[in-house]
């Protein structure tokens, strides 16, 4: 949870994304229903001002999220409990991993390992018989044998004793089997829907008001015609949770010498990351 003197700055941040949205959606209309590229790079954008009626809203509502009372802030730890969570997420000789421990549990057990018994646990698997390096994919091999496991478990009866019938399954891996590649990679085209107003921010337990802060204003919104047409519904309210335990002290990546990476010097950072 962000400090009492953090929750102001961050507040105003999202605010300020959330407007120069607004602005944008006035100047080039809903051009997210039209088919754009779902790995298009993030636009930072800042748009010119808008219409008198959209900036009037946009300084009504910053002046409403600024007189906010935000009270003051708890923890959910001592200050011992901090001090041991940050020694912990420190050590580097051991590993917080993620582990399901049973069917129902998505990977929600935190292990504790040791880093060197973790390394050679994760070496001893991926040079198993389970796994194989692909030097370049062979999609015709790939869909070849795909075609000969669902015909071995379609004679075996494997996929009858589950409850499918004889015809569904053979319409379903013929019509699977005549989807060309590229037609798969093709982006679908969503039905034209009108993309709701949302404000996102982190939660804080004090924001409680803040969905009234934005509604406030809305009827002063909705007086420009473009403006009434572009946002038909007043705005809503999405929070971001903040990190859990897990992860906290889970790491998705382990350095290891081992796998032909140079260790680095104390004190260097990668450029534009650090650590």
């Amino acid at each position: 949870m962000p400090k009492k003197c953090n929750i102001g700055r961050t507040v105003m941040a999202d605010f300020n994304e959330f407007a120069r949205k607004l602005r944008c959606r006035f100047h080039f209309g809903n051009t997210e229903s039209r088919g754009m590229h779902p790995f298009r790079q993030k636009s930072f954008y800042e748009q010119t001002p808008a219409c008198f009626e959209l900036e009037n809203y946009l300084d009504l509502t910053k002046f409403e999220l600024s007189n906010l009372d935000l009270r003051n802030n708890y923890y959910n730890f001592t200050k011992e409990q901090q001090l041991g969570l940050r020694s912990l997420k420190n050590m580097q000789d051991i590993i917080f991993s993620r582990n399901a421990t049973s069917k129902s549990d998505k990977g929600g057990a935190i292990v504790i390992s040791k880093k060197t018994h973790y390394i050679k646990e994760g070496l001893r698997q991926l040079n198993s018989i389970h796994y194989t390096e692909i030097q370049e994919p062979n999609l015709l091999l790939i869909k070849n044998n795909i075609q000969t496991q669902s015909n071995r478990m379609f004679d075996n009866g494997h996929l009858k004793q589950r409850g499918y019938k004889e015809h569904e399954i053979l319409r379903n891996c013929e019509s699977a089997l005549n989807i060309e590649r590229p037609e798969l990679l093709r982006f679908k085209q969503e039905s034209d829907k009108q993309i709701p107003l949302v404000f996102v921010t982190k939660y804080h337990f004090s924001l409680g008001n803040i969905n009234k802060a934005l509604r406030k204003h809305y009827k002063k919104l909705v007086r420009n015609a473009k403006c009434r047409e572009l946002f038909p519904k007043p705005p809503m309210v999405a929070y971001s949770r903040h990190r859990n335990l897990k992860e906290i002290l889970t790491r998705s990546v382990v350095q290891y010498e081992g796998l032909g990476q140079e260790p680095r010097c104390v004190g260097s950072w990668r450029i534009g990351k650090r650590g």
